[in-house]
């Protein structure tokens, strides 16, 4: 759906402005996917 933008940052945990996403690595570029409840949303 919607990034904050693109970061060039590893796998690791960052903080938005939807709250805290998870960065995952993938071939097209980092996904950020959000914290629900401290669950992992895969897509």
């Amino acid at each position: 759906m919607g990034s904050g933008g693109h970061l060039s940052l590893p796998l690791h945990l960052i903080q938005t402005h939807t709250g805290l996403a998870f960065v995952s690595p993938n071939p097209q570029g980092n996904t950020m996917i959000p914290l629900t409840s401290g669950s992992i949303i895969q897509k």
